[in-house]
């Protein structure tokens, strides 16, 4: 019985079209296998030790973290922005005094932007985010001193 070349050139490009590695086809009373290498680079399993966590102690702890700061969190999933436009000034800046209901970022979603407004009266003392970088809902944004 003589090979069809033609049906031979199908299972490979069949293989290879659905990332197969081989294939085995019976014809008749022959079976053929063919095995289809693939040049691509294959992914390494790594085994990375996490580091292990230094514990500060409670005085430091306090200095670091005061307890006075209060969060201001996304409202919903977007892009953050700090001021209006990128020609504009930003909204906030650090050391800024804000008044409760004050205008303190955008986040686009789905193509509209929704201002977040200061939950209360404060001083910023750290922007989490960085402008047009993306938010999750709940996600920290600011964290104000109360005044």
């Amino acid at each position: 019985m003589e090979i069809d070349l033609k049906y031979v050139k199908k299972m490979i490009a069949l293989a290879k079209d659905s990332g197969l590695k081989e294939i085995e086809v019976a014809q008749g009373d022959r079976s053929f296998r063919f095995v289809v290498s693939h040049d691509e680079p294959r992914a390494v399993e790594r085994v990375v030790e996490s580091p292990k966590k230094i514990e500060a102690p409670k005085e430091v702890e306090k200095q670091i973290f005061p307890s006075n700061l209060h969060s201001v969190k996304s409202p919903m999933v977007g892009t953050f922005y700090l001021a209006p436009s990128p020609d504009d000034q930003p909204f906030v800046n650090l050391g800024q005094r804000v008044q409760e209901g004050d205008v303190i970022c955008l986040i686009e979603a789905m193509k509209m932007f929704n201002k977040v407004r200061a939950e209360r009266s404060g001083i910023l003392k750290r922007v989490l985010i960085e402008d047009g970088g993306v938010v999750e809902y709940d996600q920290t944004l600011f964290e104000f001193e109360e005044a």
